[in-house]
């Protein structure tokens, strides 16, 4: 039998980070009820793991660079 867990910070965080890195749109990952502490806090995570992915691809296409 399946064991229920409680859900913490650090799952929220790493279904945001997956979400974000499988490029899948903010809202259609975000399944919380919209202004309720959990659905700030995936957002939260998912806005920051968008952010490191694209500075990420930045930092990638500066040094690809030839110009």
């Amino acid at each position: 039998m399946a064991e229920i867990r409680p859900l913490t910070t650090e799952s929220l965080r790493a279904a945001a980070i997956a979400a974000a890195e499988q490029h899948v749109p903010l809202s259609e990952c975000n399944h919380y009820e919209k202004g309720t502490d959990l659905w700030h806090a995936f957002n939260a995570a998912y806005r920051a793991a968008e952010s490191r992915i694209h500075a990420a691809r930045r930092v990638r296409e500066r040094e690809a660079c030839t110009c």
